[in-house]
């Protein structure tokens, strides 16, 4: 968890960190979701696109916490080298952008409820 953390001040970013381990929960799939989301009292839960295919987003619905989608495309920045490599780690932009990772990390995507 000090990583994650020290990568969120790095990056001005400000949010709990949960490890799901510390929760009480039931079910598989959607269904271990939304009892995540409820035992920590969550109105709103966020997936990626890539979870389309599987999430259930009607189950959030009838638990009354509101699904939303999350957009990203990575970012090409100054890597020092001719040609960019894309989706490296986080880390690879901190130690190429400094302080300037945390406007472009921040402009790379989108939430949204379709």
């Amino acid at each position: 968890k000090e990583i994650i953390r020290e990568v969120m001040d790095w990056l001005d970013l400000n949010a709990d960190i949960l490890d799901s381990s510390d929760i009480s929960w039931v079910g598989k799939k959607t269904e271990m979701l939304v009892s995540l989301a409820e035992n920590v009292g969550a109105k709103e839960y966020v997936s990626n696109r890539g979870a389309s295919a599987y999430v259930e987003i009607n189950k959030f619905a009838e638990a009354g916490i509101e699904h939303l989608w999350q957009s990203f495309s990575s970012p090409v920045y100054d890597q020092g080298r001719k040609n960019f490599v894309p989706d490296l780690s986080i880390i690879d932009m901190i130690f190429n952008l400094g302080p300037e990772a945390s406007r472009v990390i921040k402009e790379c995507g989108t939430i949204s409820k379709n």
